[in-house]
């Protein structure tokens, strides 16, 4: 990850070496990828000159790809788990993924920049809804 950016809103803005962009929503439970233009060109003969063209039905911007964190595949595992972990050091309520435990991604355990003196999870949905837990998308 080269930078990250937090907004007023939570959201967390990361750009990456090979020019991804990935964009977490404000709770963190969803991120979107914005991959970068196709470089690939090739060699054209035209009129005894050369020229380099795009090769012939590459997009010039892929579509965004939109995932929740929880199912990242394995494409954006690796860099989701990144920014989640920048997030949740420096958002006050943080996101917990398993993705970020995953032997795979190969981060440290959970963290926070915070202390955490108590942790709650609700025991019913009902319970989530009353304390304002759950978020509906």
């Amino acid at each position: 990850m080269l930078r990250a950016v937090v907004t007023q809103d939570s959201r967390v803005k990361a750009n990456f070496a090979d020019n991804t962009v990935v964009v977490l929503e404000k709770s963190g439970a969803a991120f979107t990828v914005f991959l970068p233009p196709s470089n690939r060109t090739q060699e054209i003969q035209f009129q005894g000159r050369s020229q380099l063209r795009g090769v012939a039905g590459d997009k010039a911007d892929p579509e965004p790809v939109l995932q929740l964190c929880e199912f990242a595949t394995s494409a954006y595992a690796s860099k989701v788990a990144q920014v989640l972990s920048f997030r949740n050091t420096y958002i006050e309520e943080p996101y917990f993924c398993p993705l970020l435990l995953s032997p795979e991604v190969g981060l440290q355990p959970f963290q926070t920049r915070y202390p955490l003196p108590s942790v709650h999870w609700p025991r019913t949905v009902a319970e989530a809804t009353s304390a304002r837990m759950l978020q509906r998308a």
